[in-house]
């Protein structure tokens, strides 16, 4: 909370549960996956700090292919999004979608709103898979 971008990335095999371990809401705290709790921590550790002002700003992306997509606008209409260095040295993806939430729940929203742009390519190794 000291002024510090973050980043989650799942990296791994086709039908790994990356999208699982990452965004499930779950029915109980001990089935969410990693992104639901560190959104309520967050928002937990903003609520404890009532001598600042915070602003937390969501993006969403997937990269396939080297190429990167914007999950948060229609599906298609922000693909093949380029990295850009900004003047003071971070790396950024150009033209990327980028909105202010208030709590878990507007957080979870834009989440599960993406998650439908998310693409599912069959490659070999997952043409067996349960999806």
């Amino acid at each position: 909370l000291d002024g510090y971008n973050g980043c989650v990335l799942a990296y791994g095999q086709t039908g790994s549960g990356k999208t699982h371990s990452l965004l499930n809401t779950g029915g109980t705290a001990v089935d969410a996956g990693l992104v639901p709790r560190l959104a309520a921590a967050l928002f937990f550790a903003i609520s404890q700090d009532v001598r600042s002002v915070f602003v937390v700003r969501v993006s969403f992306y997937q990269i396939y292919n080297e190429q990167i997509d914007d999950l948060l606008k229609p599906h298609g209409a922000n693909t093949n999004l380029k990295l850009k260095t900004s003047p003071t040295g971070s790396v950024e993806v150009e033209s990327a979608t980028s909105k202010a939430v208030a709590s878990p729940a507007e957080l979870m929203e834009l989440f599960n709103s993406g998650r439908k742009n998310i693409v599912y390519a069959e490659t070999r190794m997952n043409k067996a898979s349960s999806r």
